[in-house]
């Protein structure tokens, strides 16, 4: 299904509405979380109510984190690429698009499951994995014209960075290029033959050019991570702390925020999921209360000022946070101007309603109804995407205006305030597009393969 014809008159009216720019989250382990949110999901009590603002949970702090371990100083920024990069996998290869050119497939090792992109567009990190095998990762990288393409950490590595016990491996979690740099900062997990997700709560950093690895934050010091704009900051998400530093480990602010560890009744831990202001000024964050499944549930919602890590809440409005936030994207805006979330339908037969308020709660008004898989806000945070009516039916919304449905398709990341991509199709016949703001998509390509990971690298202004 394809976008209607009106799809761009209803961009430019909306053009109009308030502004800001996101950062892109880290890539989690989308799979492993996946598994865990799903058996959560099968514990939702029939007709549990969301109703008033509960009394505040006080939450003990954790431990201060350890200083960290010393990091070479990072090379100055790098500028963007003279057009937009384009990076996939297509049926465990990896392929740039350069602009207009055609697309060019880089490695042909196969086995490829996820790509990144530097935000220079010239080196293309890649994680290769053997189908349907429990081992760990291989991390390698290429440089965007084909060459130089290296191994960066083995899976041996990984099993040998911390002692296993009672685990068979140790891998990767999550991983993003710092921006304006050649380098990835990165967390780790481990796996056995046994049902969970447990993270080690670390932080490393690695040079793609040098190879170099370097830990920022040992074991149970670091945490989840979400990179400031301007690649210098990093918040620092544990399950009941989040915490604010300098991507060197420097400067740590430890505990800004502290919270009641969520109930998921499944394997996994929830972490908290911030959004940085497109200055780098702040980062927001809306936390859910303990028990998602209790008959009143909540989030409050806080800003932190940075670099010092100053915390002010903004509100606390009753509703279900934790469902809504259980994927890869915030429901919090990046202005920090407007939140969604869930509240129970009419009935327990009736799906949730959709929210939109500001964080203290005002202008609160239903805006959909049905299970929603939030895909993310545009930078200028005046629209957003969302998942509902269906596995893939992409729905594209703005906060006081109704939401214009896309057809189906997964996986939507904003290039700029009116334009974004996103994957149609499943498992074998996928097609990467990308809004343009005309009536019908671009197709960029045609993948293979049971999963398809894209990322792109943005030209400058």
């Amino acid at each position: 299904m394809r976008p209607r014809l009106w799809l761009t008159a209803f961009m430019l009216v909306a053009v109009g509405m308030a502004c800001a720019l996101p950062s892109t989250p880290p890539t989690p382990d989308t799979q492993a979380l996946a598994t865990g949110v799903s058996a959560t999901l099968t514990a939702i009590a029939p007709g549990a109510k969301s109703q008033d603002q509960p009394a505040p949970t006080e939450a003990a702090p954790p431990p201060t984190a350890p200083a960290p371990t010393a990091i070479p100083t990072l090379e100055e920024p790098f500028g963007p690429p003279p057009a937009l990069r384009v990076v996939y996998t297509d049926s465990g290869n990896v392929w740039l698009i350069d602009g207009d050119s055609p697309a060019v497939q880089l490695t042909s090792s196969g086995q490829a499951y996820q790509v990144l992109i530097s935000s220079d567009g010239e080196r293309i990190v890649y994680l290769r994995q053997p189908p349907n095998q429990a081992v760990p990762s291989e991390i390698r990288v290429v440089h965007s014209d084909g060459s130089a393409d290296t191994g960066l950490i083995s899976p041996q590595q990984w099993d040998a960075l911390y002692p296993l016990g009672d685990f068979d491996h140790n891998n990767v979690s999550q991983i993003a290029f710092i921006p304006g740099t050649h380098r990835l900062l990165m967390n780790t997990r481990a796996f056995g033959n046994f049902p969970g997700l447990f993270k080690y709560n670390d932080l490393l950093q690695l040079n793609v050019d040098t190879g170099e690895l370097d830990t920022i934050f040992a074991p149970d010091a670091g945490g989840d991570f979400t990179l400031s704009p301007d690649g210098t900051h990093a918040v620092i998400v544990q399950p009941q702390s989040v915490s604010l530093a300098a991507v060197d480990g420097s400067d740590l602010h430890s505990n800004v925020i502290t919270y009641t560890a969520v109930t998921t009744y499944s394997e996994y831990q929830y972490y908290a999921q911030p959004v940085w202001r497109p200055d780098s000024s702040d980062f927001g964050i809306a936390i859910p209360s303990d028990d998602p499944l209790a008959a009143r549930t909540s989030g409050t919602i806080w800003s932190v000022s940075s670099p010092d890590g100053a915390a002010t809440q903004l509100g606390q409005i009753g509703g279900d946070f934790f469902f809504i936030q259980s994927g890869a994207a915030p429901s919090l805006s990046p202005n920090l101007d407007w939140v969604g979330f869930l509240r129970p339908g009419a009935s327990s037969s009736s799906p949730p309603n959709l929210i939109m308020a500001h964080p203290d709660g005002s202008a609160l008004a239903t805006y959909d109804q049905g299970q929603v898989r939030w895909e993310g806000w545009s930078p200028n945070a005046v629209r957003f995407a969302y998942g509902s009516g269906g596995p893939f039916q992409l729905h594209i919304g703005v906060p006081e205006a109704p939401a214009l449905q896309m057809g189906e398709g997964t996986d939507l990341k904003w290039l700029n305030d009116d334009q974004f991509f996103y994957l149609e199709g499943a498992t074998g016949n996928w097609t990467l597009a990308r809004f343009e703001g005309g009536p019908v998509p671009k197709t960029l390509a045609t993948p293979g393969g049971d999963i398809v990971s894209y990322d792109f690298a943005a030209p400058g202004p």
